[in-house]
């Protein structure tokens, strides 16, 4: 059996409203991330075969979408609310170490970045929503 990687997930929510919690792979992703600048932090034991990911809807409009794997690729999406969301659509986008989306949605710009690295047997990923007003 493959030995689990201890992933330290930090979430920072500057999206604009607050972010509801709809899915996650493990225990204990947050329920809410308020916006401004509070983070959550919290640790995730991955395995090695299976994509680690949390999904939050960012008030009513947004559904924001992290994954990652124990091999340090990660993918992150942005998708208007009551999109349905496709595993595959977003397990394709997993890149090495360092991911970005962007979408333009009822005058607001949204821009999600995720990095994940490793350092001996842990493994840190850090991702960011963010939202500015244009137009």
């Amino acid at each position: 059996m493959a030995t689990p990687v201890t992933t330290t997930v930090k979430l920072t929510n500057f999206g604009g409203a607050t972010a509801t919690l709809a899915s996650s792979t493990y225990q204990p992703a947050p329920p809410t991330i308020n916006n401004g600048s509070v983070l959550a932090t919290f640790d995730q034991k991955l395995l090695t075969n299976t994509p680690g990911a949390v999904v939050y809807g960012i008030g009513n409009v947004a559904t924001w979408i992290v994954s990652w794997t124990a091999d340090n690729e990660v993918a992150t999406r942005i998708l208007p609310a009551g999109i349905p969301v496709f595993w595959t659509d977003t397990w394709d986008t997993l890149q090495p170490k360092h991911a970005e989306h962007s979408v333009s949605m009822a005058g607001v710009e949204y821009v999600s970045i995720a990095d994940v690295s490793s350092e001996g047997g842990a493994q840190t990923l850090n991702a960011i929503i963010e939202s500015s007003r244009f137009g």
